[in-house]
């Protein structure tokens, strides 16, 4: 270790502690369970859908019950397709855990890669992850930045340079200064736009639920318009004057559409899981993350082939 490197005194440590410059950062932005419960039961459709089964329930049209089980399952499949999309964006992650050497009060110590604060002198040698985006003092290293930028190539890391957190070092030894931590390391940064809630938006969903709201400016008062009819003008008693215009409102309402997307969904869901299946069996499952995350975020690079 060159004698100009001393790195942090143990109260400079202490004072970025308590300003919180640490290397700490935990990230919350995939949807909530209430908050996909609720994106998937509180719709419009599924609202009239309600409003009629409550109405044959109150006069017992026990057999005509049975169309609300297409809307369960599909609000079911739904929620059920969010979680799994929920589970495997969370799986995300570009950092690992391995301890880290760093320079503090002239000597050499390894630490958690959390534990580290601005300013810190780390240690990194060929095979190590940079933990923290950080600037070159000493020492000549080649760094792979493939996972972060898709570039193949080794990039020379010499004094002065600028490391990213998440690359890897493949030959080399260097001793670097930290620049970010946290929240403003590149690394997280890029995992936290991957875990960022972006609502899918599915063209049978969206048009299905616009005809829902279309339909359900006109089906109420049309609906009473049929039950009048049929209970004081045709003197049907209550409960066949409720099935006559509740079996009408029913065929005004996309079903068909939503019965088509619970197969659509479900279909995916089950292929996706297959293939996933498969790929664990060719690669390391520690790998997997690092690889949905790039193809996630650096979609680009693989449809130019570099």
């Amino acid at each position: 270790m060159s004698k100009q490197i001393k790195g942090l005194s143990t109260k400079e440590v202490q004072e970025r502690i308590q300003n919180q410059q640490t290397n700490h950062f935990k990230t919350k932005t995939s949807a909530s369970n209430w908050e996909i419960f609720r994106r998937n039961v509180f719709t419009s459709f599924n609202a009239l859908n309600f409003a009629i089964f409550l109405a044959l329930l109150a006069v017992q049209a026990w057999s005509n019950l049975f169309f609300f089980g297409v809307i369960v399952l599909n609000a079911v499949s739904g929620m059920l397709t969010e979680w799994r999309a929920r589970r495997m964006i969370d799986k995300l992650n570009l950092m690992n855990k391995d301890f880290i050497r760093v320079v503090r009060d002239s000597e050499t110590i390894s630490i958690a890669p959390e534990d580290i604060v601005l300013d810190d002198v780390l240690l990194l040698s060929a095979g190590e992850q940079v933990p923290s985006d950080a600037i070159v003092l000493e020492g000549i290293a080649e760094a792979n930045e493939a996972m972060l930028t898709g570039e193949s190539d080794l990039i020379v890391k010499n004094t002065g340079a600028e490391l990213l957190s998440g690359s890897y070092l493949v030959s080399g030894q260097i001793y670097a200064k930290v620049i970010h931590v946290g929240a403003e390391n590149y690394a997280n940064k890029l995992m936290l736009e991957a875990k960022t809630h972006k609502p899918i938006v599915s063209r049978i969903l969206y048009n299905m639920d616009k005809i829902a709201k279309f339909t359900g400016k006109i089906i109420i008062p049309f609906g009473l318009a049929l039950f009048l009819e049929a209970f004081f003008i045709k003197l049907l008693p209550l409960k066949d004057s409720v099935i006559t215009s509740s079996t009408a409102l029913l065929g005004m309402l996309p079903k068909g559409i939503a019965l088509l997307t619970i197969t659509s969904l479900l279909t995916a869901v089950i292929k996706l899981g297959m293939k996933m299946s498969s790929y664990k069996k060719c690669i390391p499952s520690k790998h997997l993350p690092e690889l949905m995350f790039f193809v996630w975020i650096r979609p680009e690079r693989l449809l130019r082939g570099k």
